[in-house]
């Protein structure tokens, strides 16, 4: 290799950053003479100090045999690999990632041991075998006071675990905590609440902690809602009584996502929620399957606080008609982009009136599965402005038929659609037919038609050369396909980037 080589690097690093542009980077350094690797090293470096650390990857075993390492922010390795030696390797590693490596306590103790890791700032446990014990060794590490992301979920770590981890002066920088997936229960969470250094969080994840009413007047007290941004309690015991605690924070909070997914608050939890400042700064609201029914959702409804959402999920509740109304004729909810009402009790009159709202004409994302609108309610949906800018529309489950899909593919409010979701939705032939030859759907980029009624006709006419000619995945599967299609089989699988029939 010569100059030349030079001159090609210069080029290479010129490019937007990305997973390609990192690997012929390597590969072009990988090649060069000896002498002109110091200079190659020297110029890349300030060229990419812009790029992502992230995108700068290698795994650890490679660092000792390739000229590129020093140019390495991201880093893994195996429990198998003899790490240990490597470890002054990573002198300029700032995110490692152990996950799924049954990474263990004595593990943990001898990698924050190593003052090699000092510049460190992002750091991945996922699903390991760390317990209270490799939490302390975490948490007692002077080498991990760069750090500002942490990630734990799916370990071992009980309260004691969390208490180190709260008491700990050297994890003063985090920004993120995610402990998920961990057994530290209301001890442990109100630790964490209460600390007095993690005082940079803006992100905490205590998802299936089993975190219960405990937990909830920890959180409500603690100056920590006043600089968190997202705060993740799904799946854990949080009833009524606990949303009726985290409703009234003592301090101004600046909350913009709260997922309280999966747990029991039920309509007085909802109902207190509504009346909450807590919600005032939301972007992102997560209530999915927390036995919520229509009083509940009429009182989040009215809630002055939500005029700030965008992100509403209500899935797997126990909403009918008189709640989904109650949210189409809410003024405060005219910001939402993205809408989810999946698996609730509501019909085609709910269907209706979300049709007929005149607040939500901003979706672009809208979830309607398992709601049995039934045909009329997907002609309703076909002839309304609320559909205007979606590009998702899932309607899974709701008993649309031909008639229903006939009325979609009329319809010129879903130009801008992008993935639509019609499976188990009773549509034949003549429904897929319509999709098919509509004018509207030409955007579209996913179409999901599994479980259906559809044959060999109806795969004929998707494989038609002038069909949505953007879609790159189509499902087909568990329909009435037969074997003469095939060349219409073959003609979709050049023509698409997935299909499953």
């Amino acid at each position: 290799m010569t100059q030349d080589s030079l001159s090609e690097l210069r080029d290479l690093l010129h490019n937007s950053p990305s997973a390609e542009a990192w690997q012929a980077i390597c590969a072009c350094i990988e090649n060069m003479d000896e002498n002109l690797v110091e200079v190659a090293l020297e110029y890349a470096q300030g060229h990419l100090q812009s790029w992502p650390d992230e995108l700068r990857r290698g795994a650890l075993e490679d660092a000792p045999a390739h000229p590129w390492w020093p140019l390495v922010r991201s880093t893994w390795f195996c429990t198998e690999d003899p790490w240990r030696s490597l470890l002054p390797w990573m002198s300029q590693v700032r995110v490692l990632y152990i996950n799924d490596e049954e990474f263990g306590d004595d593990d943990v103790k001898d990698l924050v041991s190593s003052p090699h890791i000092a510049n460190l700032t992002e750091a991945s446990f996922w699903e390991n075998n760390i317990t209270d014990k490799g939490a302390a060794a975490l948490a007692s590490s002077p080498y991990l006071t760069n750090l500002t992301e942490l990630y734990l979920e799916e370990n071992n770590i009980g309260s004691a675990g969390a208490k180190a981890l709260a008491s700990s002066p050297y994890l003063a920088r985090l920004t993120t905590l995610d402990i998920r997936d961990n057994a530290i229960g209301d001890d442990g969470a109100k630790a964490l609440a209460e600390s007095k250094h993690l005082t940079s969080l803006t992100t905490l994840n205590l998802g299936w902690t089993q975190a219960g009413k405990g937990a909830a007047a920890a959180l409500a007290a603690s100056k920590m809602l006043g600089h968190l941004t997202t705060l993740d309690l799904s799946a854990n015991e949080l009833e009524s009584d606990s949303a009726v605690l985290l409703a009234k924070p003592k301090h101004p909070t600046t909350l913009t996502t709260l997922d309280l997914s999966y747990n029991a608050i039920g309509d007085e939890g909802a109902a207190a929620l509504a009346t909450s400042e807590i919600l005032s700064t939301l972007t992102t609201l997560n209530l999915d399957e927390n036995e919520m029914g229509d009083e509940g959702i009429k009182a989040l409804s009215s809630s002055k606080h939500l005029s700030t959402l965008t992100t509403l999920t209500l899935d797997n509740n126990e909403m009918r008609d008189e709640g989904v109304k109650a949210l189409a004729s809410s003024p405060h909810l005219a910001g939402l982009t993205t809408l989810k009402l999946s698996e609730n009790l509501f019909k085609t009159e709910g269907t209706r009136a979300l049709a007929k709202s005149k607040h939500l004409t901003n979706l672009t994302e809208l979830r309607l599965g398992w709601s049995r609108m039934g045909p009329e309610g997907a002609k309703a949906l076909a002839k309304s402005n609320v559909l205007g800018k979606l590009h998702t529309l899932d309607l899974t489950c709701g008993d649309i038929g031909n008639e229903g899909a006939e009325a979609l593919a009329q319809s010129p409010h879903l130009v801008n659609l992008k993935t639509l979701w019609l499976q188990f939705c009773q549509i034949g032939d003549e429904g897929v037919r319509a999709l098919a030859k509509s004018p509207y759907l030409t955007r579209l980029e996913t179409l999901v038609l599994s479980n259906n009624n559809i044959s060999d006709a109806g795969v004929r006419a998707l494989a038609a050369p002038s069909c949505m000619r953007h879609l790159k995945t189509l499902f087909l599967s568990k329909n009435n396909l037969g074997n003469q299609s095939l060349y219409a089989k073959n003609a979709l699988r050049k023509r698409i980037n997935h299909v499953d029939f």
